[in-house]
């Protein structure tokens, strides 16, 4: 009975003089959101061109923090892949006003920024001076924004560029511990055109890749403003978005993209939108596409997969034929009597031919080489004798 009473007594003192150290009394919570210009709403995900502007917001609320005289507030934030921002630009604020950082103000300062390079990082770290924080009255708004952009290296489509955050905060008032909340990611994407220039016949496979095809991509019309393009160390070329704070040299812009070896050229990093591909200049002895060619990207979902149309056909490569008109041997854009003469010409060995002009000239159904004969059935369809040329 003697024991029993003991035990009473001392429960009855603990309940009256409280715990050594108070622990948190309400775990603080974090979010990240990411500004998407379509939506003009702060996302989970959103995409962009290369080197645009990508707005980051960070919030949270103050805590409950009873019997705290100090407590540990520090904000983790990463971003992964090729994804950097400029952390010297960080703006903090609470309900609405702009708190001051170490680096700004030495001698009174609200917040450290901890970076290993201020002024271009893929990380950063924010800790708030913990005698001044455990002085805030809990439930205020903290806000944190930051501006970021992907770079050469960022992953294209899936599974996009992640920007995340935790919080590492204090758990106990009479001790130095601390807990971290889950992490919280917001996803930026953005999106590549494959480009394949050639002349024949693609679906029989007989299609012969050309090289020094040269393009430009226009934005909403074919004379819409014309996306900037820079070439990658990769050999590739990637859009060079209107970022505010990454400076190119001073030596562009550029906007044309040329074809290799193999037909082939991609262009990276581009955000979904509706494009016209402009060919500026065909490969040398052929012709260039007289209509630019439609493309539509869009966003499927929130995983980076997109789909393509191109002229209003599902499509995942942008496939450019060699433009030509039957016919038309000497390449000036008609068919008429100068073009049996080119024939004849080249026939005797006067003047070769070009490369397109050999194909146009091919006007008969025989599997030869040009002759005289394409030249006679060109005449014959001047006057009217054929309907029709091949």
């Amino acid at each position: 009975m003697k024991r029993l009473f003991i035990l009473m007594i001392a429960f009855l003192l603990v309940l009256q003089v409280g715990p050594v150290g108070s622990l948190a009394e309400d775990e603080p919570m974090i979010d990240i959101t990411v500004y998407d210009r379509n939506a003009d709403d702060w996302l989970k995900w959103t995409n962009v061109n290369m080197y645009d502007d990508v707005n980051v917001k960070i919030t949270s609320t103050v805590p409950v923090m009873t019997d705290y005289t100090s407590y540990q507030y520090i904000v983790h934030v990463a971003m992964r892949t090729d994804f950097w921002c400029e952390p010297y630009n960080v703006v903090v604020k609470i309900n609405d006003v702009t708190l001051a950082s170490k680096e700004n103000n030495s001698e009174d300062y609200d917040y450290e920024l901890i970076a290993d390079n201020p002024y271009f990082s893929d990380d950063f770290h924010l800790v708030f001076d913990p005698v001044k924080f455990a002085a805030r009255t809990p439930g205020d708004l903290i806000e944190i924004t930051y501006t970021g952009a992907l770079l050469e290296d960022a992953v294209v489509g899936a599974p996009g560029n992640p920007n995340t955050v935790y919080l590492e905060y204090s758990n106990d008032s009479h001790g130095t511990s601390t807990e971290k909340t889950p992490e919280d990611e917001v996803l930026v994407f953005t999106y590549k055109l494959d480009i394949y220039k050639y002349t024949g016949n693609l679906e029989a496979s007989e299609d012969t890749p050309l090289a020094g095809a040269k393009f430009e991509l226009h934005i909403g019309s074919a004379v819409g403003p014309r996306v900037s393009i820079e070439r990658s160390s990769q050999g590739m070329y990637n859009v060079c978005g209107t970022s505010s704070w990454i400076m190119f040299p001073d030596i562009g812009p550029w906007y044309d993209f040329e074809t290799s070896a193999s037909g082939r050229v991609t262009v990276k990093g581009l955000a979904a939108g509706t494009y016209y591909l402009v060919e500026t200049r065909a490969p040398t002895g052929f012709s260039k596409l007289s209509n630019a060619i439609k493309i539509v990207i869009t966003p499927a979902d929130d995983t980076g997969a997109y789909a393509m149309t191109v002229d209003d056909v599902i499509a995942t490569t942008v496939n450019v034929p060699n433009n030509f008109e039957r016919g038309d041997a000497n390449c000036d854009g008609k068919v008429d009597a100068a073009d049996a003469a080119a024939i004849l010409r080249h026939l005797v060995r006067l003047q070769a031919l070009s490369n397109q002009g050999l194909i146009n000239a091919k006007v008969t159904s025989d599997l030869g080489p040009v002759s005289a004969a394409d030249a006679a059935r060109i005449l014959r369809f001047l006057v009217r004798l054929e309907s029709k040329l091949y």
